[in-house]
């Protein structure tokens, strides 16, 4: 069943360009699992806020919560860069993207349910408490599903970096859950050599002693104003567009020899 499951979702995303006509294209996408018991569900309470519901509040039921992060094809990632404004090909992304993952984690649901598997959607893009808490709450779980670690701009860092989006669906289908990391893949983090996330971040949001979150608020609000016929798009990201994480995880060598070049 997991088999099946993931080429499912590897052929979702493979062909939601040519079924919807999008202007985006992904790459493909990255999968893990999570024990709907795990304890670090129960830890997301006090930044979620009261409508916060943990996997088995949100099914009895409840065994795995299946995780995905789809990254944007690097043309996509390239053209935010520059300037303080979010560029248009990422706004089109984000919105696009969304609903993608809308799309797939229903397609999800469907297919385990025609299997017997009862499955749910997390409610995560519901809460009153700040732009950012809808965002968090997908990346954490990626998080408790083994997908990555995060780095100082509160991004996760996969295996295909950090420049893409997440869904998850919970189902009482039992998976093993995926092994998180041992160890630290932001450089940073690991000894201080690499500040590029906050060195980028347009608003003055971002750096090497923390992050305030209202100051990138204000920016994704201005930024949702410049692009709001195309809807929900409270966007920026440079501190993702410009990491040396974007694709993948960095290494200390590669980190050394960029940086003598």
């Amino acid at each position: 069943m997991k088999k099946s499951l993931e080429n499912y979702i590897r052929k979702f995303v493979r062909e939601y360009k040519k079924n919807h006509r999008t202007i985006t294209n992904w790459q493909e996408p990255i999968i893990g699992y999570a024990d709907a018991h795990d304890a670090l569900f129960v830890d997301m309470r006090d930044k979620m806020g009261k409508d916060y519901q943990e996997p088995t509040e949100r099914l009895a039921s409840a065994n795995t919560v299946i995780s995905f992060f789809i990254p944007f094809e690097e043309s996509t990632v390239l053209s935010n860069t520059s300037g303080k404004i979010a560029s248009q090909e990422w706004a089109f992304a984000y919105v696009e993207t969304n609903r993608l993952l809308n799309h797939l984690a229903e397609g999800i649901k469907m297919r385990l349910e025609k299997k017997g598997y009862a499955t749910v959607l997390p409610l995560g893009h519901s809460f009153e408490k700040e732009i950012l808490s809808k965002n968090y709450f997908q990346r954490q779980t990626a998080y408790i599903a083994g997908l990555g670690t995060f780095g100082i701009n509160n991004m996760l860092m996969t295996a295909r970096g950090c420049a893409g989006r997440y869904g998850s669906v919970i189902t009482e289908l039992k998976i093993e859950p995926t092994p998180r990391p041992t160890e630290e893949y932001c450089l940073f983090k690991i000894d201080g050599s690499c500040t590029d996330c906050a060195d980028a971040c347009p608003n003055g949001a971002l750096t090497r002693n923390g992050f305030n979150e209202n100051k990138c608020v204000e920016l994704l609000q201005s930024n949702q104003t410049i692009f709001r016929d195309l809807g929900e798009c409270s966007v920026c990201s440079k501190c993702v567009s410009n990491a040396r994480c974007r694709f993948e995880i960095p290494s200390k060598s590669q980190y050394e020899e960029e940086s003598e070049e």
